[in-house]
């Protein structure tokens, strides 16, 4: 549990610049790369008993992220709904727990998916659009470290660490992967293993909540305290807090 816990809140991750996933024939773009991804479902399992998350991660052209987070410890589940407004707000609604909600923090999905794309890019450096079959690699990294830096906050795996990887194609524009991820934890003799699997779509989609959607039912926060956005009035739908995020930059 310690170990799970201290991997979920390391670091925010910005949400990659949204690319057209197809070429002319229906296929994947060879310039789009893992981290392209419009919509990914995520299913981690984390080091220690009964400790896993499943999100559904979807990405806005207009830089917005939607997440829908489940976190099962033993005993308890917890489910609800996180919407990043502008790398600003952060809206969300249905959690119980106050305890759980702050370990279900949009950051940690995004930490997952960031370490995700760099393992899929170890592994298959060529990008979704060359799995074109079933593909089963082994990587052994035994000195270079995974640094994750946001510019928000650091982390990351030291070395030794491995992954054995398989990707394969859903559809055109559909990856699966499942990735089994060996990495030492300082002070321990043994590795840890993580489990990342899911599948992500690389083509361009609507986005699922709409500007005229109410924020009644959902809890607004605020990365900064300061933020000038927060004092505005009127603020009843997702448009309104767009539009307040535009009018009062930081």
């Amino acid at each position: 549990m310690k170990i799970a816990r201290t991997l979920i809140v390391l670091l925010l991750v910005s949400a990659p610049m949204l690319v057209s996933g197809q070429d002319a024939e229906g296929g994947l773009d060879r310039s789009v790369a893992w981290n392209d991804v419009t919509t990914v479902r995520l299913d981690v399992t984390f080091p220690g008993d009964g400790y896993n998350a499943r999100w559904l991660l979807n990405r806005c052209e207009c830089g917005d992220l939607l997440i829908e987070s489940e976190l099962h410890l033993p005993g308890d589940t917890e489910m609800g709904e996180l919407l990043l407004v502008g790398q600003r707000a952060v809206l969300e609604r249905g959690f119980r727990s106050k305890e759980l909600e702050s370990q279900m923090s949009w950051d940690a999905p995004a930490l997952m998916m960031q370490l995700t794309a760099y393992l899929l890019n170890r592994a298959v450096p060529a990008g979704p659009s060359a799995v074109t079959e079933r593909v089963m690699v082994k990587v052994d990294e035994p000195e270079a470290a995974i640094s994750l830096d946001s510019g928000n906050a650091v982390g990351g795996f030291p070395a030794p660490w491995s992954v054995k990887a398989v990707a394969e194609p859903h559809d055109l524009t559909h990856r699966r992967f499942d990735l089994k991820f060996d990495f030492s934890v300082p002070g321990q003799a043994e590795m840890a293993q993580m489990r990342l699997k899911g599948v992500g779509n690389y083509e361009r989609r609507d986005f699922p909540l709409q500007d005229d959607m109410s924020l009644d039912g959902w809890h607004l926060s605020w990365r900064s305290e300061n933020d000038p956005a927060s004092l505005e009035p009127g603020i009843e739908t997702l448009a309104d807090l767009r539009a307040a995020i535009a009018r009062n930059p930081q």
